[in-house]
């Protein structure tokens, strides 16, 4: 695997995700991945997704979790399969957005979300 670049994304398996994903997590800062599912469009077809927290409990800098959610799969070839994650920024859906306090004003910053988030896991990939 190599090292999404600007306009480029990487598929993983959710177990190798949730491998990089520990050796970004340090102290306040901690990162999981998790396979979900959405309800089936048409009987039959279920549509799979990962979503990524990263948590930092600091009241100072950003009082709760963020997550995002991408696009996942399942190889069903084999029995159950592997799950697979694919990663590119284009791709992230917010699911939970941070608080930050801008003096005693509490407000939301979706730029500073992504800012936050996507960077370390951007630089775990390479």
């Amino acid at each position: 695997m190599s090292a999404p670049e600007d306009g480029f994304g990487v598929i993983l398996s959710l177990a190798d995700l949730q491998t990089k994903l520990r050796t970004i997590s340090n102290g306040a800062h901690q990162w999981t991945a998790e396979l979900a599912r959405c309800k089936p469009v048409q009987e039959g077809w279920t549509t799979f997704y990962a979503e990524i927290w990263y948590s930092n409990p600091s009241p100072r800098d950003m009082p709760n979790d963020l997550c995002y959610r991408f696009p996942a799969f399942r190889d069903r070839f084999w029995g159950d399969g592997e799950s697979f994650v694919c990663l590119h920024p284009g791709l992230a859906v917010p699911v939970q957005q941070g608080l930050y306090f801008e003096g005693e004003r509490l407000l939301g910053d979706c730029i500073q979300d992504f800012e936050s988030f996507w960077p370390p896991i951007r630089e775990a990939l390479t």
